[in-house]
């Protein structure tokens, strides 16, 4: 079965609370946010042994690292082959989340390496910019007992480059841990991944007083004048990517991803 994650809101009083199944970003804060994912389902025919992200509670949180097998080489896309784990892997990966590449091997074989060297989960990053299925292809899948998850190519490169520049921290599953929060809001952003510039809308309740736009390794790319009426951004000089739109008001800091695509 399919599953995408997509930000529900639902309202009480004056608060909002977000899907419960999700995908985190915790921290650093140029990349945090909530991202679409898709995961092995643990029901039907061919299913895997991981955790049931059905059942409230069940989740992994912890530090991310890339996988490596020792292969030589770039794949197509201009990443390090030995990070897409298709042979057994050279380094320890215990406790960590795992980080691999999609390319041309099984999800199965993907997982059951990171398995092997101590990972709690893997996250594969899909070569495209969109989400499928993911099977272990037979009855094999059984043997996985770790969650076994799925992103997009951009979001995937985004974090990719933070866990460059220190540690990225992630929850994925159903819980109430990494989940924060918010005073009511409808941050509007269109169209997100956006050309040439965007266009959005802060609500007047949020009280801000001031707004970046950083990108993903936290450099500080535009300082936005605070309005309550909608703005238009130029993004036309700014490089494809993602980018993070960060405002910061009396009830604390708000963000809100943005991906540049020319």
């Amino acid at each position: 079965m399919k599953y995408i994650f997509t930000c529900i809101v639902l309202f009480f009083c004056q608060h909002v609370a977000v899907a419960q199944i999700n995908f985190n970003v915790l921290e650093p804060s140029s990349v945090a946010g909530y991202y679409d994912f898709t995961w092995g389902d643990a029901q039907g025919q061919w299913a895997w042994g991981s955790p049931d992200f059905n059942i409230p509670d069940t989740y992994v949180q912890d530090t991310l690292m890339f996988v490596e097998d020792g292969t030589p080489g770039t794949n197509a896309q201009g990443n390090p082959i030995s990070q897409e784990a298709c042979y057994p892997l050279i380094n320890d990966l215990s406790g960590k989340i795992a980080v691999c590449w999609r390319n041309v091997c099984s999800f199965y074989d993907k997982a059951i390496h990171a398995q092997d060297a101590g990972a709690v989960a893997v996250i594969i990053i899909n070569r495209f910019n969109e989400l499928d299925e993911i099977s272990p292809g037979g009855p094999e899948g059984l043997d996985i007992t770790i969650p076994v998850t799925y992103i997009m190519f951009d979001d995937g490169m985004a974090i990719a480059d933070a866990m460059q520049n220190g540690p990225v921290v992630v929850f994925i599953g159903n819980g109430s841990a990494g989940i924060v929060s918010q005073e009511e809001t409808d941050i509007q952003i269109y169209p997100n991944p956006a050309q040439n510039q965007f266009e959005f809308t802060w609500p007047e309740n949020l009280g801000l007083k001031a707004i970046q736009l950083y990108n993903a390794e936290g450099k500080l790319m535009r300082s936005i004048a605070v309005s309550n009426s909608p703005q238009i951004i130029d993004v036309s000089t700014l490089s494809n990517g993602l980018y993070i739109l960060s405002g910061e008001g009396e009830k604390g800091t708000l963000k809100k991803r943005v991906v540049v695509r020319h």
